[in-house]
């Protein structure tokens, strides 16, 4: 019986993998700036600025149409409070294939009686070293009432 020993290769191979491993527990802080930017020019109805983030592609009048629909999503602020909440990730992962590379980033803004969760697809920009949304979508959970809703008499069965 013949003992198997690594190869080179096979050795800095796993070398490479360890290494990017490694490197994508991180996440780019400008990619994470650009997620935070949008919402923030949501928020503030900056349109121009929103769409300005978004790959050439996607850049379209209709992207423009949807943003005060999403608007309407986001609760009215509390006397006093911040206009934009801190944001919490909560969530984020890095896709490398054959197309590239796309970076997701999800965020929450928390509103007390609601959440805005904000998730954020990032692509990388040309020049190097920026990025790119390449979608960008935020839901709304809202918390439950406090009080129950009382509940309707039993409706008598017909005879």
């Amino acid at each position: 019986m013949t003992a198997r020993y690594p190869t080179r290769r096979g050795v800095v191979l796993a070398g490479v993998l360890a290494l990017a491993a490694c490197d994508s527990l991180k996440i780019d802080a400008k990619a994470e700036a650009v997620a935070k930017a949008a919402y923030v020019s949501l928020v503030q109805e900056n349109d121009a600025a929103l769409i300005g983030m978004f790959e050439p592609a996607q850049r379209t009048p209709r992207a423009g149409a949807i943003l005060p629909q999403m608007r309407a999503l986001v609760p009215p602020r509390a006397a006093g409070a911040p206009l934009v909440p801190v944001p919490v990730l909560t969530n984020w992962k890095t896709f490398v294939g054959t197309g590239g590379t796309t970076l997701t980033l999800q965020h929450t803004y928390d509103y007390g009686d609601a959440d805005i969760v904000v998730t954020s697809v990032l692509v990388p920009a040309q020049p190097k070293g920026d990025w790119w949304l390449r979608s960008f979508n935020i839901n709304l959970t809202q918390s439950p009432p406090d009080t129950v809703a009382p509940q309707a008499d039993n409706p008598k069965t017909p005879a």
